[in-house]
């Protein structure tokens, strides 16, 4: 049988080509011929595909020559974020590209009404956004299988064990950043985004050097409007700006921290910062967006592989209580890591998705190829349609688990959003008296 032949596109092969580089260093070379397309930029996973031996195509935007490397296509698998890529779906029904298929990485589904007849198959990176889609369009579960599936977003496993550093290469790693033994180093990372960064994380940390000694890493940058805030709490010394990282450095940064604290004002459709921490071992904080996205309280069992906390009083307990406790967060590290390999694993996703592709050339009428169908068969969908049915009770119990009442949650939401916001002498919706630790669920 010849190869399927696979166009893997996405917007840009910066920070937002992880999906697109993962994949297609994992698919299967003897089944599939992958192709791996940025419609705009270059940028380091590029490189890293290169290096790997799959072939690239960087558009910068000019689509004249889409139609010529659409025409010995068999999928075209495009990573979707938002009405960019919906030109390359039209001309892939002009050509009589066979297979479409869609990732929604962050819960955008703008497709027009003739670009969403031409998309085959629709994967989530999520069940929470999964759910967050059927609600807002007001569809049934039954609907939502026919054309749609939940694919967690990969996080190369292999590679955090592979490249682990020594604990000689942690401590001059620590030892440059200027860490000293006994301070606690957490760290946030992503971009210097205004919809992503919340003063929230700040706040905390001015709870949180009274408590213990710590230093906040932050990788990819911070705005200007946060360098500002810091200076007005008095926080220069408990923060180290390491600016734009390389896969290597954030590999090492991963591992040489001791927990990772993430904050967002719109939460995550996934969070793969929160997957590469619990990928080297590491614990995770997290706040809870209930009115946005929310898949990070999805990645965190709280009290189980991290803690949830929605207030900075509160947000600093969680993060002093791991700090001071080394048997709770080897403990945490370990049963993230076990979930990330369990859930998230780059391979096993993959081969998930490589699933999909022949499932649905075979609908198409693409492909009879018994010996790769029975290959294929025994791999299992992770999570199940049975899973999804049932995460709006899972959800409903992750509220509660650090919520507490969960109707609150409905009747409050608007002022959780402006409080959570706010600076430390403003008053927050939920008391500051303790960390609530739940049972495991």
């Amino acid at each position: 049988m010849d190869k399927i032949r696979v166009l893997m596109a996405t917007v840009s092969f910066g920070v937002g080509g992880s999906y697109v580089q993962i994949h297609s260093k994992y698919m299967n070379k003897d089944h599939f011929d992958v192709t791996a397309c940025a419609l705009f930029d270059d940028g380091e996973k590029g490189e890293l595909l290169r290096r790997s031996g799959i072939k690239t195509e960087v558009l910068h935007g000019d689509f004249s020559t889409v139609e010529d490397l659409l025409r010995n296509v068999d999928i075209l698998h495009i990573n979707q974020t938002g009405y960019k890529h919906q030109p390359i779906l039209r001309m892939a029904k002009k050509v009589g590209v066979p297979v479409a298929i869609e990732t929604d990485i962050f819960d955008c589904y703008p497709n027009s009404p003739d670009v969403e007849k031409i998309v085959d198959l629709h994967l989530w990176v999520s069940k929470n956004c999964a759910w967050s889609y059927m609600n807002r369009e007001k569809i049934s579960i039954e609907d939502f299988l026919a054309k749609n599936r939940v694919l967690y977003d990969p996080i190369d496993v292999e590679e955090f064990e592979k490249h682990k550093p020594s604990e000689q290469q942690i401590y001059d790693f620590r030892d440059e950043l200027g860490v000293d033994n006994g301070v606690t180093l957490i760290c946030r990372v992503g971009r210097p985004d205004i919809s992503k960064w919340s003063p929230f994380i700040i706040h905390m940390l001015w709870y949180l050097v009274r408590k213990i000694p710590v230093k906040l890493l932050i990788v990819g940058g911070m705005p200007k409007w946060v360098s500002r805030k810091i200076a007005k709490y008095h926080l220069e010394k408990n923060v180290i700006d390491f600016g734009v990282a390389t896969e290597d450095e954030l590999m090492k940064t991963y591992h040489s921290i001791d927990l990772l604290t993430h904050c967002s004002r719109i939460g995550e459709s996934f969070g793969r910062t929160i997957g590469e921490a619990m990928a080297a071992g590491k614990p995770v904080v997290v706040n809870s967006t209930p009115w946005m996205d929310n898949a990070q309280i999805e990645l965190v069992d709280n009290s189980v592989t991290g803690f949830v906390a929605n207030t900075p009083n509160v947000f600093s307990d969680a993060v002093a209580l791991i700090a001071k406790d080394k048997h709770l967060t080897t403990t945490m590290g370990n049963l993230g890591f076990q979930k990330a390999k369990g859930q998230y694993d780059a391979r096993s996703n993959t081969r998930l998705l490589e699933k999909y592709y022949i499932e649905m050339l075979t609908r198409r009428g693409m492909l009879d190829d018994g010996e790769l169908l029975s290959e294929y068969k025994e791999v299992a969908e992770f999570p199940s349609t049975d899973d999804i049915r049932a995460y709006p009770i899972e959800y409903q119990k992750r509220l509660r688990n650090y919520f507490g009442n969960v109707s609150m949650i409905n009747r409050y939401w608007l002022k959780i959003k402006q409080f959570t916001q706010q600076r430390p002498r403003r008053g927050y919706i939920f008391k500051d008296t303790h960390l609530h630790i739940p049972p495991i669920f």
